[in-house]
């Protein structure tokens, strides 16, 4: 689901920004250029979430575990799999970027005069 969230939201920032993204393309960028900062914005908002998400899941882990075992009466020593969430935060930047590439494209291919025309 925040996958698609995120597909949704570059997206909307694409057709929201239409003219700021054709007074850029007049101004030089490139078509690369712009499918690079779509690419960067979808890898920011990626990694933002992950910076906040994994430490507060980690300690929201810890606890309901520590709580759940002594309820059990069994050993509550937590262990973080470091390795994996790493390797977790690596894909999903890599599939962010996968998601990147459609609403890339499509700044990519604004043809700036029919945006600032019809504006």
């Amino acid at each position: 689901m925040a996958l698609a969230s995120l597909a949704l939201t570059l997206t909307a920032a694409v057709r929201q920004r239409r003219r700021e993204l054709a007074v850029l393309k007049v101004l030089g960028l490139t078509s690369r250029q712009l499918r690079q900062a779509v690419r960067w914005q979808a890898t920011l908002t990626v990694l933002l979430a992950l910076v906040v998400g994994i430490p507060l899941g980690v300690a929201a882990g810890r606890v309901l575990w520590i709580r759940f075992a002594d309820n059990l009466g069994v050993i509550d020593t937590p262990s973080v799999p470091l390795l994996a969430l790493g390797l977790a935060g690596v894909v999903l930047v890599v599939l962010a970027n996968l998601i990147a590439i459609a609403p890339g494209s499509s700044a990519a291919h604004l043809r700036p005069a029919q945006v600032l025309q019809s504006e």
